[in-house]
């Protein structure tokens, strides 16, 4: 795009011009000489010039405006539009539509940064649930483990029958079966996060388990669904990186509506000028003259102007409808994002009771099977079952960060959007 935008600036460049013509033989022995030095400019369609003309021999008498004096003619002046290409031409809406395609580029890039942003972060919370998973799994396998210690010793001792030393084997069996299912997901998940996290050389990492946290950032008591946020949406999506390269395709757009429009305008230029001969002549021709010339063409069918505004029309309404239908759609992804947050929330706090009610009915369950009041089968479930909470509650700590970045790209970063809800 800039490469395009430092092109589109060359419209403006100064231009040398120069041409010779002569008549060595004939009725008229002549030589002339013309060059011109012309600088373009993005104001109004001006356009400043200076020339340089030396006529010298006989030139027939309705050629006799190239007849100058001996050291030539020297002139300057300036050449603008009064009706076409007055507010706009080719090359102005080149240069503009190229500075637009700088800040397009600019936007789409920060929509593939959000893109990424919320890749690197799904990414990074599904590693640490996997990794959590991994170690609670463990924890239940040595659970099994030890107990198995506890039931051979009652077993030697008379005071525990074989089978139960057979059903508890079936456990660690079925746990580490659980544990190796755990295992491949977390690698699994550290070979995505590999792609999001690498060394100064690019290259990708595999993250250690020993990074996983110990403890995941606070998660407010609050309701998340701030009023302001949800009166303030439009405002904030209207900030949206979407919303805003739309705009920039829009604004493209009426560019080429104008150029169109403008096509349909008369040509009407006037040029300013003044003249001096210098050297040996005529003496009419060492005086300094002022000259203004006036051109007019008019187009007559304009089909070409009318086509390109039709055509220009149809892209822009398009347009307007695209960037409505994403008005909405982001307006929608927002609350839906809001709504997802505290609901979320509201999980992990529960799933968060449902774990406290499961451990007492765990230990509860233990105490009894140490009191030979319950039996191996029933300790077992009340394990299981407060593994399970346990997955709820991590599961429900995951999609509670998974949320944020999801209304944080809802948002498009915006930063009172994040502030309101903890970032």
């Amino acid at each position: 795009a800039k490469a395009q935008y430092y092109s589109a600036k060359g419209a403006f460049d100064p231009n040398f011009r120069a041409q010779y013509l002569t008549s060595p033989q004939g009725s008229y022995v002549n030589r002339y000489w013309d060059t011109e030095i012309s600088v373009p400019t993005p104001y109004l369609g001006t356009r400043f010039f200076t020339e340089y003309r030396n006529g010298r021999g006989e030139f027939p008498e309705y050629d006799g405006n190239l007849l100058t004096n001996s050291i030539g003619e020297v002139s300057a002046g300036v050449d603008f539009p009064l009706l076409r290409n007055l507010k706009i031409d080719n090359s102005r809406a080149k240069l503009k539509q190229a500075n637009l395609n700088i800040l397009l580029q600019q936007q789409s890039l920060i929509i593939t940064k959000l893109e990424a942003i919320k890749d690197a972060g799904y990414a990074y919370w599904e590693w640490v649930g996997a990794g959590k998973r991994v170690m609670l799994s463990k924890s239940l396998l040595n659970l099994a483990i030890i107990r198995q210690s506890a039931l051979q010793k009652r077993y030697q001792e008379g005071d525990a029958a074989q089978i139960e030393l057979v059903e508890n084997q079936r456990f660690i069996i079925d746990r580490r079966t659980a544990l190796i299912g755990a295992l491949r997901d977390f690698q699994r998940a550290s070979f995505l996060l590999s792609l999001f996290y690498r060394d100064l050389q690019g290259n990708p990492i595999i993250p250690s388990a020993n990074l996983i946290p110990e403890n995941v950032p606070s998660i407010p008591t609050k309701n998340l669904r701030s009023p302001n946020l949800v009166y303030s949406s439009h405002s904030i999506i209207d900030k949206h990186p979407i919303l805003q390269r739309i705009e920039s395709q829009k604004q493209i757009s009426l560019i080429d509506l104008a150029l169109a429009k403008n096509s349909l305008l008369p040509q009407l230029n006037t040029k300013f000028y003044a003249e001096k001969d210098y050297g040996n002549g005529q003496e009419r021709l060492n005086e300094t003259s002022l000259d203004v010339d006036v051109r007019l063409e008019v187009p007559l069918l304009l089909r070409q102007a009318k086509g390109d505004i039709r055509a220009a029309q149809k892209n822009l309404e398009q347009i307007e409808i695209q960037q409505q239908f994403s008005h909405d759609k982001l307006n929608i992804a927002l609350q839906d994002s809001l709504n997802q947050l505290e609901l979320s929330r509201q999980q992990v706090f529960l799933t968060k009771q449902e774990v406290l009610l499961a451990s007492q009915v765990e230990k509860a369950e233990i105490i009894r099977f140490n009191e030979g009041d319950s039996n191996l089968f029933l300790v077992n479930q009340r394990e299981q079952s407060t593994f399970d909470s346990k997955l709820k509650q991590i599961s429900a700590t995951i999609n509670f960060f998974k949320s944020k970045i999801d209304l944080a790209v809802a948002c498009g970063m915006e930063k009172n959007c994040l502030a309101q809800v903890g970032y």
